[in-house]
């Protein structure tokens, strides 16, 4: 049987992702695998981490990559398009994650697949963003900046109706994310935070069909 499984904020940690696909969820062409965004930046091996992703994507092009306030950043410097960072001294930070002295050096594969990325996943059961939805208007799918930076939702919004949302962005100790029951599921276990949050560094993975949780401890070395 095929499975559906979302996967939370990776952040550069390349070894903790192949734990996780290999080891914990010995992962299989048939299954359709859910990536919440924030593949970059922070972690230790970010273009590793893209070029695992790219050929991932090319191996399972039912695959779906969801794109995080991370990467909506890095659209932001490459467009010159101001951001909620726009004046701080990150973009440096962003380059050299990527292993580039300037946006020109972006591998041209890394672009095509940052900018392939999607706000939101539909099925009939689920809707899948990074960050959450802005359920203070009408039509919450209008809002795409909300799907990769909004932080505070309601507990049980109504229009969520019969369907699950889960999201990724805002880190948790993993304790809380297993806690959790509801139509809002939380899967940041902030894995590139071992030992510097506590209760987190953990990378999270929902089994879909049956609403189990997955998780691979940060085997990362970081920086």
């Amino acid at each position: 049987m095929s499975r559906t499984i979302a996967i939370g904020d990776i952040h550069g940690c390349l070894q903790t992702l192949e734990a996780l696909l290999y080891d914990h969820l010995n992962i299989r062409h048939d299954d359709q695998l859910i990536f919440l965004g924030d593949y970059i930046n922070r972690g230790p091996d970010s273009t590793g981490v893209l070029d695992l992703l790219v050929e991932l994507k090319n191996q399972n092009p039912h695959w779906v990559f969801l794109r995080g306030n991370h990467e909506d950043l890095l659209i932001g410097f490459l467009t010159q398009r101001s951001s909620p960072y726009s004046g701080k001294a990150i973009e440096p930070l962003f380059l050299a994650n990527l292993k580039c002295s300037s946006w020109d050096e972006l591998r041209p594969e890394y672009l095509r697949f940052i900018m392939d990325t999607q706000h939101f996943f539909l099925t009939d059961t689920h809707v899948f963003v990074h960050a959450g939805l802005n359920f203070a208007i009408p039509n919450p799918f209008e809002d795409l900046h909300a799907m990769m930076w909004i932080r505070e939702m309601p507990e049980d919004p109504a229009a969520l109706k019969n369907t699950k949302l889960i999201h990724g962005h805002t880190p948790w100790a993993i304790k809380k994310i297993l806690e959790q029951q509801g139509k809002i599921l939380n899967i940041d276990g902030g894995c590139v935070y071992k030992g510097q949050k506590p209760g987190c560094g953990y990378l999270v993975a929902c089994l879909v069909n049956d609403g189990s949780l997955v998780y691979c401890e940060n085997v990362d070395q970081q920086p």
